[in-house]
């Protein structure tokens, strides 16, 4: 069941308990955003939930009154800080993928959410991630990532290819999980067949 202020009885409308159960409600969907970027970074519980802890921490530290307001912004960037301290993604030694044509996966991202995102590696995840979901412009993930410029917008092109197979429904050849795709991709870059 999703609790909801409304489902809880004997609360009227416009009480003050009803009001500090919005604003827990509020809290709540803020920290669950705030796992779920960790989590689609990190590609790991644990390390996803010392991130949003990191957070935390930072929050207890700044002095900031509203947490909720603190999420939103200063919060998101100190988890993906946090990630990046924790992972420390690097750029790998070529971007010379190759993506066979008419692959696709079997399965949409509403049957395995993060799937395809988590599968990618994680240079490729981080930028993915920054650039595309968070809106990082280029010079700023170069920045945070401390590569170059081009490394991640091959990255990002890399990443929007290989995320594009997981959205599709029917395969030419048959129907394959987003996975199988991915780390079909990830072998062919290797040279493993």
């Amino acid at each position: 069941m999703i609790f909801t202020s409304s489902a809880v009885p004997g609360i009227a409308e416009g009480s003050p308990n009803r009001a500090a159960i919005g604003a827990a409600e509020m809290w709540l969907d803020e920290m669950t955003e705030l796992y779920l970027l960790a989590f689609i970074l990190t590609a790991d519980k644990g390390t996803a939930e010392q991130c949003v802890l990191d957070s935390v921490d930072g929050y207890l530290c700044s002095g900031a009154v509203s947490l909720v307001d603190w999420v939103k912004r200063d919060g998101r960037q100190a988890a993906i800080a946090s990630a990046v301290k924790r992972l420390k993604p690097r750029v790998k030694a070529s971007y010379s993928w190759t993506v066979p044509d008419g692959t696709r996966a079997s399965c949409a991202p509403s049957h395995q959410p993060f799937a395809v995102i988590t599968a990618l590696g994680t240079f490729e995840r981080f930028v993915y991630v920054l650039s595309v979901l968070e809106g990082y412009g280029e010079e700023e993930c170069a920045d945070l990532l401390r590569c170059h410029r081009a490394e991640v917008v091959a990255a990002r092109k890399l990443s929007q290819q290989l995320v594009g197979l997981g959205e599709t429904e029917e395969a030419s050849l048959g129907r394959l999980d987003p996975l199988l795709v991915v780390n079909t991709a990830v072998h062919s870059r290797c040279g493993i067949t």
